[in-house]
């Protein structure tokens, strides 16, 4: 059974884009509470994925935890629509 706070965002996507000469990162494309960024023109997909931010997440998932910065797709939720979050789930 998938937890709770089980987001399909998280497990298979990554936010990333650029933002003033900066590339920015977050555990998904609406989360970005928990962006962080390196002025690198060059960056590593997988260190971003496998890096501490990440796992954290990931971790909070596992445990059953809510995550800081989705409160757009808990929201949704809560007023009765299918957020990003659990879309997938929905097809």
């Amino acid at each position: 059974m998938k937890p709770k706070y089980f987001c399909y965002e998280i497990q298979n996507n990554l936010g990333i884009w650029v933002h003033n000469d900066e590339v920015l990162y977050s555990p998904c494309s609406f989360n970005k509470e928990l962006s962080y960024g390196t002025s690198s023109k060059l960056i590593d997909t997988t260190q971003i994925w496998n890096g501490d931010i990440h796992s954290k997440v990931k971790e909070n998932i596992k445990r059953n935890r809510q995550i800081a910065g989705c409160n757009n797709c808990y929201n949704a939720e809560l007023e009765g629509q299918t957020s990003r979050r659990i879309a997938v789930e929905s097809k």
